[in-house]
C-alpha cells in the first residue's frame, strides 16, 4: 500500500490546521518529558505557526484522500541544512513503513534542493522513532537533559 501514499504541498487552510495540531502536540510531549506544564509551555512559547516563512516547507502525506500525517522541515540555505521540526504520522499508519517511505522521500528532496546534512529531535520517550531514524542513518549528535530529547543527524547523499 506504500505505493499509494501522496505527499504533496498542504493548501492553506490544511497548514493552518497543521500548524495548531504541530504547536499542541509538541506541547504535550515537551511537558511528558520535561515535567514542565503544557500552560507554562504555551506561555513560553507562543502560539503556533500563523504564516509560512521561505524557510518552512510543510508536507501532507495522504493515502487515497485520507490525512495519514505531516512532515514539517526549515531550511537553512547558509550551511546547506534541514531541521526536521515535525514528522507525525496517524496511530493507524504507524509501523507499516509509510514513516520510513516518507523520510526517505524527504531526504531525497532535500538532496535535490543542495542540502548535505538533516537534523531532527526527537523525545527521549520516542523509542521507536530513535530507532526508524537510527536505521536511517541519523546518528546521535546531542541530548538535552532538560529537555530529555536527542539531536540526531544525517549527512545526505546531493
Amino acid at each position: 500500500m506504500i505505493e499509494s501514499i501522496v505527499v504533496r504541498e498542504p493548501s492553506e487552510q490544511e497548514f493552518l490546521d497543521l500548524a495548531r495540531f504541530s504547536y499542541e502536540n509538541f506541547i504535550l510531549g515537551m511537558a511528558k518529558s520535561s515535567g514542565q506544564s503544557a500552560e507554562e509551555l504555551r506561555k513560553q512559547m507562543g502560539g503556533p505557526p500563523i504564516l509560512r516563512s521561505e524557510a518552512d516547507h510543510w508536507l501532507m502525506v495522504t493515502q487515497n484522500n485520507k490525512k495519514v500525517g505531516f512532515v514539517w522541515f526549515q531550511l537553512n540555505n547558509d550551511n546547506k541544512s534541514a531541521f526536521g521540526m515535525d514528522i507525525f504520522l496517524e496511530p493507524e499508519f504507524r509501523n507499516q513503513g509509510i514513516g520510513r517511505h516518507v523520510l526517505n522521500l524527504c531526504a531525497q528532496r532535500l538532496a535535490e534542493l543542495g542540502i548535505k546534512t538533516a537534523k531532527i529531535c526527537v523525545f527521549e520517550d520516542n523509542a521507536i522513532a530513535r530507532s526508524l531514524y537510527k536505521s536511517l542513518g541519523f546518528e546521535t549528535e546531542s541530548f538535552d537533559e532538560a529537555r530529555r530529547q536527542f539531536t540526531l543527524s544525517m549527512d545526505l547523499k546531493v
